[in-house]
C-alpha cells in the first residue's frame, strides 16, 4: 500500500528505513510508552525490525523531502469471528505536535475501512499517555474500557486504556487530502 496526503508518504517498510528506525527506537521519549526500548543492540533491533515487517507496519516520510519520520501500521486479525485490526504508530520526536500522525494514522484508517472490509480496529494506550488519547479520540476512536495492570514491561505493571473505532463511526472527512496510490495490504 502506498499513500498520499497533503504532507506525507506512506508506504512499506525498506531496509533503506533501518537507520531511522533505529534511531527512533534509540530515543527513551519515543521508547516511554511502548513495551519495549529503548533498543541497545543490534540484536535487538534486528528482532524488532522483522517485527514490524512481519506486522505490516509502514514508514511514514514527509512528500517534500523523503525524510523518515516513524511508522503506522494495523495489524489485521486472521480470525473471521473478530474481523478487526490493531493501530500502532510512533513519530520521532522533532515531529511531534504538528499533526503528522492524525494525517498518517487518518490516512490508514481510510485504506483499511474502504479497501479491507474491517469492521472494528482497536488501539491500546498507556493510562498516562495523553497525547496518545488525544490522538485516537480526534480520529473518531472511544475509549471503551480500562485494563488495570495489563502488562509488565520495564520493570513494572502498567495500566492499558482500550480504544476502538467501528467502521460505522469513521468519518472519513477525518482523513483530509487522502488519495490511495497503490494497492496492497496496509
Amino acid at each position: 500500500m502506498m499513500l498520499e496526503t497533503a504532507r506525507l508518504r506512506v508506504r512499506p517498510l525498506r531496509s533503506e528505513d533501518l537507520p531511522a528506525f533505529a534511531a527512533l527506537m534509540a530515543d527513551p521519549a519515543v521508547c516511554r510508552f511502548l513495551e519495549i526500548g529503548p533498543i541497545r543492540s543490534l540484536a535487538e533491533l534486528q528482532v524488532l525490525w522483522a517485527w514490524y515487517v512481519h506486522q505490516g507496519r509502514h514508514g511514514v516520510e514527509l512528500r517534500e523531502t523523503g525524510t523518515w519520520i516513524g511508522t503506522v501500521g494495523v495489524a489485521l486479525s486472521s480470525n473471521p469471528f473478530y474481523p478487526g485490526g490493531m493501530v500502532g504508530y510512533e513519530l520521532a520526536r522533532p515531529y511531534w505536535g504538528q499533526g503528522y500522525m492524525r494525517e498518517a494514522l487518518g490516512a490508514v484508517i481510510a485504506a483499511v475501512f474502504a479497501e479491507r472490509q474491517v469492521h472494528r480496529l482497536a488501539a491500546f494506550v498507556m493510562a498516562d499517555n495523553a497525547p496518545s488519547q488525544r490522538l485516537l479520540r480526534r480520529l473518531g476512536f472511544r475509549h471503551e474500557g480500562t485494563l488495570r495492570d495489563f502488562g509488565r514491561w520495564k520493570g513494572g505493571y502498567h495500566t492499558m486504556l482500550v480504544f476502538g473505532l467501528l467502521d460505522s463511526d469513521w468519518d472519513a472527512g477525518q482523513a483530509f487530502g487522502v488519495s490511495l496510490l497503490s494497492g496492497g495490504d496496509p
